[in-house]
């Protein structure tokens, strides 16, 4: 079943819980319920980068170094804001056409709650599930596996089928070797007293960055997502996910891995300096051109965005830069000739932190039949993807999905014997 619920020139309504895993599993639509903008915090945070006046006619040499400090810390940080609101302010028209497009005059809003569940518009984290932990296994795999090839040293590695994988799991064998499921039904994956849905016809790698390389033995991709873990201050504060360094993306293999003619999209935050390093630096590495920008407009189920539009704090949208490889050949159609420059995809947001619109349906028209797709930075499995990343299996718990269909329990995935 599609996602998408409207369409217009601007973009798609999408709702994320129609998406189908395969079997009638999909994630809930409880999941999904935003019923208010999100609270303004309370407490009022102040800078520590900002001097503390001592009321003293003599303030002693440290201080004033540290004061010194603090004007160069605040005026950088003024520089950066004003660089996010120039960037904001040559595209808030678009977006706000777009959003009346998508949602005032779509009559598809207010989109109907789940009865079941609490009002969390206050955009606290219900993360809460006993899930396993896969940055601290990623630790443990890496310390109990022998050691690998350097990483820049082409490595082959075979795909296991999923139905291979032994019930008594040795947890560093899921690390660093593609697990595949061929089959047009899902499977469950056991780990640790965890089940794990894995959709027909995907491949999954559990590896981090410094197995990047690993990924050379596949074959190129016709559209490659990424969603780098950009670092930021409040995510770091949390401890929410791992950052890295963004000049570590250039370890990735995306030239290999990107067909003639393919895309690259990567999902970026709203600050310029990562947008230009993207289109700038990432982009010219892996030779490809900057060819579009979509923009995930985030809303509650009223249709009203889940921040103001203006919040100089937290913009209630995410950039999508797309970029693409020259075609080897113009002897053929090209529907990623075709893909819009600029889009729009309008959802309610998950509860569960950062994670992106499924963009199967809204990009599905400017891709080749029977696309190979390729996930970067996973954090999920889908039908017909090959995922990559160190938590790729995370949001396939059965305890973050469901089996429905047309109000009734579809019959249990195929287990492992």
């Amino acid at each position: 079943m599609s996602q998408i619920v409207y369409q217009s020139d601007f973009g798609w309504v999408l709702r994320p819980h129609l998406y189908t895993l395969g079997d009638a599993w999909h994630w809930p639509a409880s999941a999904f319920d935003v019923l208010a903008p999100y609270t303004a915090r309370t407490k009022q945070h102040v800078s520590k980068a900002l001097p503390v006046e001592q009321g003293d006619a003599g303030v002693d040499a440290p201080n004033v170094r540290k004061r010194k400090r603090s004007k160069q810390v605040k005026s950088d940080h003024v520089n950066k804001q004003n660089g996010i609101n120039e960037l904001h302010s040559s595209i808030c028209h678009w977006l706000s056409e777009a959003h009346a497009s998508l949602v005032l005059h779509s009559g598809t809003f207010p989109l109907p709650t789940t009865a079941a569940v609490a009002d969390t518009s206050s955009g606290a984290s219900i993360d809460d599930l006993d899930f396993i932990k896969f940055r601290e296994l990623a630790d443990i795999a890496d310390s109990s596996k022998h050691a690998l090839e350097s990483e820049e040293t082409d490595q082959a590695c075979g795909i296991v089928p999923v139905d291979d994988v032994s019930r008594e799991l040795d947890i560093s064998s899921l690390y660093h070797q593609f697990i595949s499921n061929d089959s047009d039904e899902c499977k469950t994956l056991p780990v640790l007293g965890h089940s794990f849905i894995v959709p027909p016809h995907s491949v999954f790698l559990m590896s981090d960055l410094s197995q990047a390389q690993l990924l050379r033995s596949l074959n190129p991709f016709d559209f490659i997502l990424m969603d780098p873990p950009w670092p930021n201050k409040s995510v770091r504060r949390a401890g929410k996910y791992q950052e890295i360094d963004i000049y570590d993306l250039f370890r990735l293999p995306l030239k290999h891995l990107i067909k003639p003619g393919g895309c690259l999209a990567v999902w970026v935050t709203n600050k310029p300096k990562y947008q230009r390093f993207v289109r700038d630096k990432l982009f010219s590495a892996c030779g490809l051109a900057y060819v579009a920008e979509w923009y995930w407009l985030k809303v509650t189920l009223k249709g009203e965005w889940v921040v103001d539009l203006d919040s100089l704090h937290r913009k209630p949208y995410e950039v999508l830069i797309i970029g693409r490889a020259q075609h080897a050949s113009n002897s053929h159609p090209d529907p990623v000739a075709s893909l819009p420059t600029r889009r729009a995809i309008c959802s309610v947001p998950s509860k569960h932190h950062s994670r992106k619109p499924l963009l199967d349906d809204a990009i599905a028209p400017f891709l080749p039949r029977d696309a190979q797709k390729l996930e970067i930075f996973a954090r999920n499995l889908l039908p017909g993807w090959t995922s990559w990343g160190n938590e790729v299996l995370r949001f396939n718990d059965v305890q973050y999905l469901t089996q429905t269909t047309e109000g009734y329990l579809a019959p249990p995935p195929t287990e492992l014997g």
